[in-house]
């Protein structure tokens, strides 16, 4: 019964401490994820503001121009180099594209009223009358494919010193390679998988950018960028999940083990203790029937 108990009593704490551990190590490797999940929804965020400069770029020829950029061709195919990620420049004077580079591959953009197309006109009326850079998609771009597209509306002055909206200077990125999310390769080494996604404005349903599998992710974390007029969701979650039911079962048969180990020590140091009164009891007794008188 001794041994019963004390391998009861051990088994109980054992399972409490491996339980423990086991939460422990869970937490620490999500603290790991959520750190390497902030790491590199940083390193997105820096790709997209790199690429989104060259809208700057081209509304500082068209200010420079006051709103003619005759060798736009040239300037932009030197400018493409410089930033990798980007599938065209374009230039949309009245919101209407009017110039694209490369030509080759997007022909279907020329004419293109971003004022007035179903999949344009919202997101361009708000960089219109914000007036900032804005980031819109992904969506079908008008060559086909999905991609993102940055718009800075450009203003000019009037005659009269007046600012007056020119047009659009934009910069497209077609999904996912141009997100150079080479970097996110990494992630398989170390068994994570992960997942860009955002909350389409109009459905309101969760649209996925870029994934590493479709596979879905366990309780993943969520690192939240921000990019203009966007709000995009970087998760990471490990290929297999949180649990570690291999780790968890060695564990849990090593405290098995121990606390049966204890339970035969208690055993067998009860059976001494016993052995032991017992044998201390018979010499007792044989030196009291040797002690007493005998009679004849």
């Amino acid at each position: 019964m001794v041994g019963w108990l004390v391998f009861l009593v051990a088994a109980i704490l054992s399972g409490l401490l491996v339980w423990q551990l086991d939460q422990h190590a869970r937490q620490h490797e999500r603290e790991h994820v959520a750190r390497v999940a902030g790491y590199h929804a940083h390193e997105v965020e820096r790709s997209l503001q790199h690429v989104m400069y060259a809208a700057h770029a081209l509304a500082a020829l068209v200010r420079q121009g006051n709103g003619s950029v005759p060798q736009f061709e040239a300037i932009a195919g030197a400018m493409l180099p410089f930033y990798p990620g980007v599938s065209h420049l374009a230039l949309a004077p009245g919101g209407v594209v009017r110039h694209v580079m490369p030509m080759s591959g997007n022909e279907a953009v020329i004419g293109l009223d971003l004022l007035t197309a179903p999949t344009q006109r919202k997101e361009s009326l708000h960089a219109r009358d914000s007036g900032k850079l804005t980031l819109a998609g992904p969506l079908e771009l008008a060559q086909g494919g999905m991609g993102v597209i940055g718009r800075l509306p450009v203003f000019l002055d009037d005659s009269q010193g007046k600012p007056f909206f020119w047009g659009f200077a934009l910069v497209a990125i077609r999904l996912p390679e141009g997100l150079n999310l080479a970097h996110m390769s990494r992630l398989d080494e170390q068994g994570l998988a992960y997942e860009l996604w955002r909350i389409h404005p109009d459905s309101e349903k969760k649209q996925v950018i870029a994934r590493s599998s479709p596979a879905l992710l366990i309780e993943p974390m969520n690192q939240a960028l921000q990019e203009p007029n966007a709000s995009w969701t970087l998760s990471l979650a490990p290929v297999k999940g949180w649990a570690d039911p291999l780790g968890l079962s060695f564990k849990l048969a090593l405290g098995l083990l121990f606390s049966l180990m204890l339970g035969y020590l208690a055993k067998l140091f009860v059976e001494m203790k016993a052995s032991k009164h017992l044998l201390e009891a018979r010499v007792a007794q044989r030196t009291a029937e040797y002690s007493m008188p005998s009679t004849i």
